[in-house]
């Protein structure tokens, strides 16, 4: 497989050469491009075969579902049965940013985790996923751009390194600025619990809840 590498700077692409990524995403291929954390692969939310093919890439078990990247609260709700106090006090706070949320799947949302009963769920603060989804209309089944268990790169070079003819994009803005993976947060539990420390420390989100 041929990887197109497409060289952007703070974002500075048009909707037209995106164009081609989101198209890619909606045939069920990967792509990789920044986001506020660390580089992520992703394809369209809708796509078995593009989950499945991450899986292969990552080298990850089929038993642990994708995260969702969203563009809006408005779009989570549609993949969210439920939403505790606490995680609706975190959501407003800190998204768009580095915090994924694990919460009850609806009947949508569970159509994105193979059955599973919970999703997770994210608003990146960053201005190419969210424009890949807004254009595709889709949210996207991200993960970061790593071997599963391995660091996440922080840099297109180091994405095209490690899958350079295995997706068939790469949007490659540089070094990413913050370089550390999202927190992950299980809402399903009362109080939430920390399942993966990250860019949003556990003192950050214990004072705002």
């Amino acid at each position: 497989m041929e990887t197109k590498v497409l060289h952007i700077r703070s974002g500075r692409v048009t909707d037209h050469r995106l164009s081609e990524f989101v198209r890619w995403m909606k045939e069920g291929r990967v792509v990789a491009f920044p986001t506020d954390t660390v580089y992520g692969l992703g394809t369209s939310a809708f796509s078995a075969e593009g989950m499945s093919a991450i899986y292969r890439l990552k080298g990850r078990q089929a038993s642990k579902p994708l995260p969702v990247l969203v563009e809006s609260l408005k779009q989570a709700e549609t993949l969210v049965s439920y939403w505790p106090s606490e995680t609706r006090v975190l959501a407003e706070k800190f998204w768009p940013g580095p915090l994924t949320l694990i919460l009850q799947a609806s009947e949508l949302g569970r159509m994105l985790t193979g059955g599973k009963t919970t999703i997770g769920v994210r608003i990146p603060k960053h201005p190419i996923p969210l424009r890949l989804i807004r254009l595709g209309g889709f949210p996207i089944a991200s993960t970061s751009a790593n071997a599963s268990g391995k660091p996440a790169a922080v840099r297109g070079c180091q994405v095209l390194s490690l899958f350079g003819g295995r997706v068939s994009g790469i949007l490659d803005a540089g070094r990413l600025s913050l370089g550390k993976e999202s927190t992950i947060l299980d809402g399903t539990a009362s109080p939430p619990r920390l399942l993966r420390p990250g860019a949003l420390s556990a003192k950050e989100l214990s004072r705002v809840l």
